[in-house]
């Protein structure tokens, strides 16, 4: 699950501009299409992983240190839990990974909750990995609700992604609160 050096991984907070070997894809931003969307294979303690971004995965919590250690595989240096369980953060630290923990109700995404994580990709070193229980609804949520806000990509588009990524439309509220996002610009987050 390593993955090379010359995947271009660049943190958050320098969005937009991620460079890959194709061109531009949805709105003028140079990410390799081989990466996007890529569903990773089940590693020892860790579910559901897909590499979103070349910063950016999505996946299901860690399962003890063998989880840790397959994100920590990943190149990742933070782990944002989106999930009510709390993290392991001794273990995380001992491997030399972040943890950033926010609980967010499968109801939606507070407006604060949001600006937290927003901050926190400005304070936080990527890769990042996010992460709910199962890896579906609420990291899905987050995920979109980042490259809406950061990479400015389109509530269509983010709709798209959630419902491909597995979130439920069971959950009209974190759809409603990442279309929302797509109001929002960089320029309003990142000061």
């Amino acid at each position: 699950m390593r993955i090379p050096a010359t995947a271009g991984l660049i943190s958050i907070a320098v969005l937009g501009c991620a460079s890959g070997p194709t061109g531009p894809v949805d709105g003028g931003i140079d990410v390799p299409p081989a990466l996007v969307g890529q569903r990773l294979p089940d590693a020892p303690g860790l579910r559901r992983v897909i590499h979103l971004e070349p910063d950016l995965f999505q996946g299901a919590a860690p399962q003890g240190e063998e989880g840790l250690q397959a994100i920590k595989a990943l190149g990742v240096r933070t782990i944002v839990s989106v999930d009510d369980d709390i993290p392991p953060y001794a273990p995380a630290k001992k491997l030399g990974l972040s943890y950033v923990h926010t609980p967010i109700p499968y109801s939606g995404i507070p407006l604060a909750v949001r600006d937290q994580y927003l901050a926190a990709m400005k304070t936080y070193p990527g890769p990042y990995y996010v992460h709910c229980h199962a890896g579906r609804h609420r990291a899905s949520a987050m995920t979109a609700l980042l490259q809406v806000v950061l990479r400015g990509r389109s509530a269509e588009w983010a709709r798209g992604q959630m419902l491909a990524r597995g979130c439920s439309r069971e959950y009209p509220g974190l759809f409603r609160d990442v279309a929302t996002a797509a109001t929002t610009t960089k320029a309003e987050v990142i000061r």
